[in-house]
């Protein structure tokens, strides 16, 4: 069931307005909106804090700013950015603007990029495990 029935579109600063706006970036303080340029484009990560380990998110930053094409705007950009310069097994590419909100609020980052078209990369696999641990002994 969808909740947001938007799509992204090919304008990527109306697609951030958008996804800000659906998320509530400007009142939720544990939202976080990373901007940065990658291959001389525009791109912004959006997660929630706390949920993505900062060496993680900080090595991929590091990874991905080395990257020297980003795409060019067309429908399949994010697929094969994905798939060339994503340094994780666990990556979807969506237009949803309602399975980019809940996959961010389920612990993913969400990628937009100029380069990405109408599209979004959501990278999965960030969320800290807890250690296991043993069952109390009952006396």
């Amino acid at each position: 069931m969808e909740i947001f029935t938007e799509k992204l579109g090919g304008d990527f600063r109306k697609n951030c307005e958008m996804i800000d706006s659906l998320l509530r970036v400007d009142k939720s303080f544990d939202i976080i909106k990373r901007e940065m340029k990658i291959a001389g484009a525009n791109c912004v990560m959006y997660y929630i804090d706390g949920f993505v380990k900062a060496e993680l998110m900080q090595k991929l930053m590091v990874y991905l700013i080395s990257v020297k094409e980003i795409g060019d705007g067309g429908k399949d950009a994010a697929y094969t950015f994905a798939a060339k310069s994503v340094p994780t097994v666990e990556v979807d590419v969506t237009d949803s603007a309602d399975n980019i909100i809940l996959m961010v609020l389920s612990g993913c980052t969400a990628f937009l990029s100029e380069g990405f078209g109408p599209n979004a990369i959501i990278i999965r696999g960030h969320i800290p495990r807890a250690a296991p641990r043993s069952p109390k002994a009952t006396a």
